[in-house]
């Protein structure tokens, strides 16, 4: 139904004259109020609010309609009403079939090689070159280091940047350069250790006992001079080796004695020698007496306290002689109350000889009786370990 055919006014259809009952509507008088006493007035007036409710709905209606119209875009001018376009086709795009036109070029994504950096240490300076290259890194990029180092020259030892690494922008190699031996003897093992492994040597050590040299000290290197190998030898200085002198067995004793309890200007020990002596015979021929020890050439140095014991006359006195291999090696005058402290180098030695000789006032040499005992109490001997060990198996 058009919107122009909606308009009606209100009071036409309040004062319109009711439809005779044959149905056919007459002409329409002009409007007036008519009486219609009791029920028959309010059954008139029924129908009436009924086309006021449709009335009123009717316009809700076209105001909807309208805002609706509106809002698609509608144009409502004379009341005529518009129909909204139909939506545009849908556009398809066959990306497959899509192609760029020949007078547009695609731009050209940049690509970077991904290299990774070789392991190459203990190569040949060479080969480790022609590995870096194989793997794509441009040999302008590699410095080579001569180090000087232990072991074989012309070998990589060292590497920067370390294998595992992507895309390196400068390579360095450390080469192995020839290097000498530096001067270790003499000097402490720490010390000559220090130099040698910073070099790049491996060191292994051996040790012995040397008389005289401080515990610690290189002895010997191998090699001593010339190109540093790899491996290099140290002999170092340990401590000696002792053993005491007193248990060993004796050789030979005239008039001595050994390995008994004494006591030497009040000091108590065990006696390496004991002699008791006796006055000059009438004759005036000094009396002798002597202990034999065999070393065996095991010892490297001998130490011990020589004195008299502490119940001899006061006025005692000796004098004693060290002989080593039929040699005086020392001689020491002995008094009571004096004792001497006593150390020998004996390196080599396979005799050891004590001989104490008695000195007596020639006024008294007819004296009878003994008038004192000499003796050398906390003898020790010192050497290297296996060859005290083997002395060791001499005691008796």
């Amino acid at each position: 139904m058009d919107a122009e055919r909606i308009v009606i006014s209100v009071e036409e259809m309040e004062g319109s004259e009711p439809l005779p009952p044959d149905g056919n509507a007459g002409p329409l008088s002009t409007p007036e109020r008519l009486t219609i006493p009791g029920p028959v007035a309010e059954k008139q007036r029924r129908p009436k609010r009924k086309r006021r409710l449709v009335l009123t709905l009717a316009s809700v209606c076209l105001i909807a309609w309208t805002a609706a119209a509106f809002t698609y875009g509608l144009t409502v001018g004379t009341r005529r009403r518009v129909e909204p376009p139909s939506p545009p086709a849908a556009i398809v795009v066959n990306v497959e079939e899509a192609s760029v036109p020949d007078s547009v070029a695609a731009p050209a994504a940049d690509t970077v090689a991904v290299v990774e950096m070789s392991n190459v240490i203990g190569l040949s300076e060479a080969d480790a070159l022609a590995v870096l290259g194989g793997s794509g890194i441009d040999p302008a990029l590699i410095t080579s280091t001569p180090v000087g180092t232990a072991g074989d020259a012309g070998l990589v030892i060292a590497q920067d940047p370390p294998p595992g690494s992507f895309s390196p922008a400068a390579v360095t190699l450390s080469v192995s350069a020839a290097v000498d031996i530096p001067a270790v003897v003499g000097t402490a093992a720490s010390e000559a250790v220090s130099m040698l492994e910073e070099l790049g040597a491996v060191v292994q050590f051996g040790s012995r006992y040397e008389p005289g040299v401080g515990v610690g000290t290189v002895l010997e290197a191998d090699p001593t001079s010339g190109p540093l190998p790899a491996i290099v030898s140290l002999t170092v200085s340990e401590a000696p080796a002792s053993i005491d002198l007193a248990p060993l067995r004796a050789v030979s004793a005239e008039g001595c004695t050994r390995n008994n309890e004494v006591n030497v200007n009040g000091v108590t020990g065990q006696s390496s020698f004991e002699c008791e002596l006796r006055a000059t015979p009438a004759d005036g021929t000094p009396r002798t007496y002597t202990l034999d020890y065999d070393l065996g050439r095991k010892v490297d140095e001998l130490s011990f306290t020589l004195g008299f014991t502490d119940d001899s006359e006061i006025d005692a006195s000796a004098t004693v002689d060290i002989v080593i291999d039929n040699v005086v090696v020392a001689t020491h005058s002995v008094a009571f109350g004096q004792p001497v402290d006593v150390v020998l180098p004996v390196n080599d030695a396979l005799r050891l000889q004590f001989v104490a000789h008695a000195v007596v006032d020639p006024l008294e040499r007819t004296r009878s009786g003994s008038y004192g005992t000499v003796a050398a109490i906390g003898g020790v001997l010192l050497g290297s370990k296996d060859d005290i060990a083997i002395l060791a198996e001499t005691i008796s």
